[in-house]
């Protein structure tokens, strides 16, 4: 079966949990392909802890026209999830 590639936008506290709740198995037919955050200590906390194979990005959009993904996890704060879920939507 062929995993669900996943973008994570948004590592923070939720975004790390799901991230940490995708890795640990809870969720078989996921994979996480790639991170976006604007913060660069959460990205340099991805590539520390992360696979290589996952790509880090510091613009969500970027991220989401990368070609990475077949769907995204929105984890930002509550006030800009709309902006993202747009996004997310045109695509």
């Amino acid at each position: 079966m062929k995993k669900l590639r996943v973008g994570v936008i948004g590592i923070g506290n939720m975004g790390t949990t799901h991230i940490h709740n995708i890795l640990s198995g809870k969720c078989p037919e996921i994979e996480v392909a790639a991170v976006a955050d604007i913060n660069p200590a959460r990205l340099e906390w991805a590539k520390e802890n992360l696979d290589a194979s996952v790509a880090r990005f510091h613009d969500a959009v970027e991220m989401l026209d990368s070609g990475l993904l077949d769907a995204a996890i929105v984890a930002v704060p509550h006030y800009d999830h709309p902006t993202y879920a747009m996004e997310c939507f045109k695509r």
